[in-house]
């Protein structure tokens, strides 16, 4: 397993040892007043059969990586419900809930909630 960055499209990608792509995680730098302070992670997928093999976490750990050493100070990401529960034990125990899932912010049955994280 390999994970590789590419920064001109904000994105990193596992892939398995054939150099198929079985995770990826994609950011953005949001353009606002935070003067490149902030981070946001766009999304996040495992392939359902590679799931629970800790490939979310490496992305997850890469891209922190790659964070810190670019000095940002604050990084978030919206979740869903299948995210959450994919995702328990290693987010809440690193990260700060910004407050209640908001139901069907992206559509019926399709609800969000926002995550926080400080670097440094």
């Amino acid at each position: 397993m390999n994970i590789t960055q590419y920064t001109h499209s904000h994105k990193f990608i596992c892939w398995d040892d054939s150099r198929n792509p079985i995770g990826f995680l994609d950011y953005i730098i949001p353009s606002d007043d935070s003067e490149d302070r902030n981070v946001e992670i766009k999304w996040l997928e495992v392939e359902k059969k590679d799931r629970g093999k800790g490939i979310g976490s490496r992305l997850m750990e890469a891209f922190l990586a790659f964070a810190i050493r670019q000095k940002y100070l604050w990084v978030s990401f919206w979740t869903g419900k299948e995210i959450e529960e994919a995702g328990k034990g290693y987010w809440y125990a690193k990260w700060f809930e910004m407050g209640p899932i908001l139901p069907d912010y992206y559509g019926p049955g399709i609800g969000t909630r926002l995550y926080t994280r400080r670097l440094s």
